[in-house]
C-alpha cells in the first residue's frame, strides 16, 4: 500500500483523482478521503464532477482536464501525511457557563434555519427516563438530536455550523416527510438524501443487586442497566453506503468535535455521491431483473399457447378417430336395418333414427363442425404443408 507521507507532484495527484474515485485513493494510501479534497484544493487540482464515475459505468467517455497552471502560493507537491498534520492545535479552553452563552447566542450567532427549528422543538421537551436526553415536542419538526439538557447549548452551536457548511457543499434542508418530524438532508446534485444524527454518548452500567437478586441468573434482571450521559458529543452519518468511508466523528482526547466538523462536510458529500451511485447500480440491477422476467412471462406464454395450440390438435384428431368409428358403426346399422326388411326399405322410425345418427357424427367430426373453417378462407396460396 503507498504511504501516506509519500510525495506527491500536481501531475501526480491529478491522475490519481482521475483514474480513480476520491474514497479509493484514500484508502489506497490509508487516509480519510477529507485528505484527497484537501490535498487537491491545496495544490489546485480539478476534480471529477457528480456523477463521473457513473457515467464512465454507463458507458461514456470523459475527458481528464490538462494541469492549470499553479499560482504563485500553490505548491508544487504535497503528501496526504503532511495534510493531516496541518491543523493548528488550539489551546484548549473551558467554554462559559451555559447561562452565559444563552445570554449571548442570539445575538452573536446567525442561526440556521433548520437549527432555529430545532431549538424551538426541544425549548421545553421532556427528558427521556432511560438516556437522561431531552425529547423534541410533539409536532415539531427538528434536526436528529439526542443529548442532556447540559449539552443542548452547544448541540445547536455544533449543529449550526455543521448546516452552514454542508449548504455551502450543495445540501439544501427540506420539510419533513409526510409521519415523521425529522427534517431532511438532501444533496441537491443528485437528490440524494442523507440521514445524520447528533448525539451525546451514553454508557452503560450495572447497579448494585439486592442479595436476593444476586442468586439469580442475571438475564432474568430485567433492569440491572443504568445509563449515564459522557458529556461527550458524536455526528454519525446513518447510512450504509458507499462502504470504507468515515461517517462518524466526535469529542476526543484532545479534540473536540468542533474542531473535525472541516473534514465532516466534506464526508457527507462523498456519502451523498456514494449512496447516489449506489442507488443507480440498484436500478439498473432491478430493470435487467424486470427485462428478465418480461422475457421469462413471454416464453412461459408462448410455451402456454404452443401446448393449448397441440391439446387443441390432438383432441380434434381423437374427436375425427371417434366419428369415424362411429360413421362405420352407423353404416352398419343401416344394413342391417335394410336385410331385415323383405323390400329393404327403412320404416320412418329406422329412418328417423340414422338422421339423427348423422347429426351426431356431424357434431362430433372436426371436419365438418367447423375445425378448418380458418384455414379454408381464401388467403392466398402458401407453399408448404399447412398447419392448425
Amino acid at each position: 500500500m503507498p504511504d501516506s507521507n509519500a510525495i506527491l507532484t500536481r501531475q501526480e495527484l491529478l491522475d490519481l483523482v482521475w483514474t480513480k474515485p476520491a474514497t479509493h485513493v484514500a484508502k489506497d494510501f490509508g487516509v480519510q478521503p477529507a485528505m484527497v479534497l484537501k490535498a487537491c484544493k491545496l495544490l489546485n487540482i480539478p476534480r471529477p464532477t457528480t456523477g463521473h464515475w457513473v457515467k464512465l459505468e454507463h458507458g461514456q467517455t470523459i475527458a481528464k482536464p490538462a494541469l492549470p497552471p499553479a499560482g504563485p502560493k500553490t505548491p508544487d507537491s504535497t503528501s496526504f501525511g503532511a495534510l493531516s498534520g496541518r491543523r493548528k492545535r488550539m489551546p484548549r479552553v473551558d467554554p462559559p457557563p451555559v447561562a452565559a452563552m444563552a445570554a449571548v447566542e442570539d445575538e452573536t450567532v446567525k442561526w440556521h434555519s433548520a437549527v432555529q427549528k430545532t431549538r424551538a422543538a426541544h425549548r421545553g421537551g421532556g427528558v427521556d427516563h432511560k438516556y437522561g436526553t431531552i425529547n423534541s415536542k410533539p409536532e415539531f419538526s427538528t434536526l436528529n438530536l439526542s443529548v442532556t439538557r447540559d449539552r443542548l447549548d452547544r448541540a445547536y452551536l455544533v449543529l449550526n455550523r455543521l448546516a452552514w457548511s454542508l449548504e455551502e457543499q450543495g445540501f439544501t434542508f427540506l420539510p419533513p416527510d409526510k409521519g415523521s418530524l425529522l427534517i431532511r438532508l438532501v444533496y441537491s446534485a443528485t437528490d440524494t438524501e442523507i440521514a445524520f444524527q447528533l448525539r451525546e454518548e451514553v454508557e452503560r452500567y450495572e447497579r448494585e443487586l439486592k442479595p436476593e437478586e444476586k442468586e439469580k441468573d442475571p438475564i432474568y434482571i430485567w433492569d440491572r442497566w443504568r445509563y449515564r450521559a459522557t458529556g461527550r458529543l458524536r455526528l454519525n452519518i446513518s447510512e450504509f453506503h458507499p462502504e470504507g468511508v468515515q461517517k462518524s466523528w466526535g469529542d476526543g482526547k484532545n479534540t473536540k468535535l468542533e474542531e473535525k466538523l472541516a473534514d465532516a462536510a466534506p464526508g457527507f458529500a462523498i456519502c451523498a455521491q456514494g449512496k447516489h451511485a449506489q442507488k443507480l447500480e440498484w436500478d439498473a440491477r432491478q430493470r435487467r431483473w424486470d427485462e428478465e422476467a418480461r422475457l421469462r412471462e413471454e416464453e412461459a406464454a408462448r410455451k402456454r399457447k404452443e401446448q393449448e395450440r397441440r391439446d387443441v390438435l390432438i383432441g380434434a384428431a381423437k374427436k375425427w378417430k371417434e366419428s369415424v368409428e362411429l360413421q362405420a358403426f352407423r353404416t352398419a346399422c343401416e344394413t342391417r336395418l335394410r336385410s331385415t326388411a323383405s323390400d329393404g326399405q327403412l320404416t320412418p322410425i329406422q329412418f328417423e333414427w340414422l338422421m339423427w345418427v348423422d347429426g351426431v357424427i356431424r357434431e362430433m367430426n372436426p371436419l365438418t363442425a367447423g375445425f378448418l373453417v380458418r384455414l379454408e378462407q381464401p388467403q392466398g396460396a402458401v407453399e408448404g404443408p399447412p398447419s392448425v
